[in-house]
């Protein structure tokens, strides 16, 4: 990059924003399987395709929320390590 007077000027990222916007995005990143998994349960209910009277419901409902919070805690301890 050069500036105005003709000299090369170094870009450099400011490290300190850097590590703000990493403490912002990776607990928003790592909790999408978590929310993802509530949206499949609203979604479940809302279009009706499976009632209440349904066998084993609250056993489906249990492991749908299970895999979304084991998802969640995978991508979070996955970018934890990446991170540092």
């Amino acid at each position: 990059m050069q500036s105005s007077s003709g000299l090369k000027v170094r870009f450099h990222a400011n490290p300190y924003t850097l590590g703000d916007t990493n403490l912002l995005i990776r607990p928003l990143l790592s909790s999408v399987p978590w929310l993802s998994s509530l949206f499949v349960l609203y979604q479940l209910e809302t279009q009706e395709l499976w009632q209440p009277e349904m066998p084993f419901r609250a056993l489906v409902s249990v492991l749908i929320l299970a895999l979304g919070l084991a998802g969640s805690f995978v991508l979070k301890t996955a970018l934890d390590q990446r991170g540092r």
